[in-house]
């Protein structure tokens, strides 16, 4: 069914310390939302994605994603990316952030990559009260 998206299980794998379920879809163009630019050209594209979470809560470690069918007239013929996740402890709660990303592309002999990593999150927030006076009547 090339016409549809399609998922499949990969099996288990270990990530950070946990036994992680490895899973892959594939969206081809038709069904695709992803659009690609480079240069004067713009277009829409198919792609598919690896993801490993944890079963029992559905939390995601890491995504990698790569671009197919870029056409021929953009410069590049490869692009695909790569995202990790892990707890991060912020005010006395553990939150699962992304924590390293890596965006890659070729074109031609040229491998452009850009890695972040994410550290040091603080949480931002506010209390307030609101009362109001007593009826004076």
């Amino acid at each position: 069914m090339k016409d549809s998206a399609n998922f499949g299980w990969l099996g288990w794998d270990q990530m950070q310390g946990q036994n992680v379920a490895a899973l892959a879809y594939r969206v081809p163009i038709k069904q695709s939302s992803m659009r690609i630019e480079g240069g004067d050209i713009a277009a829409m594209v198919a792609f598919h994605e690896l993801i490993s979470a944890l079963p029992d809560s559905g939390s995601v470690y890491r995504v990698t994603a790569e671009v197919e069918d870029i056409p021929q007239a953009m410069a590049f013929q490869r692009m695909g990316s790569d995202a990790e996740y892990g707890p991060v402890a912020m005010s006395g709660e553990i939150y699962l952030l992304p924590v390293k990303t890596i965006l890659c592309s070729t074109a031609g002999q040229i491998l452009f990559q850009n890695q972040s990593e994410f550290r040091d999150y603080k949480k931002f927030g506010s209390e307030s009260t609101i009362t109001f006076p007593k009826d004076q009547n």
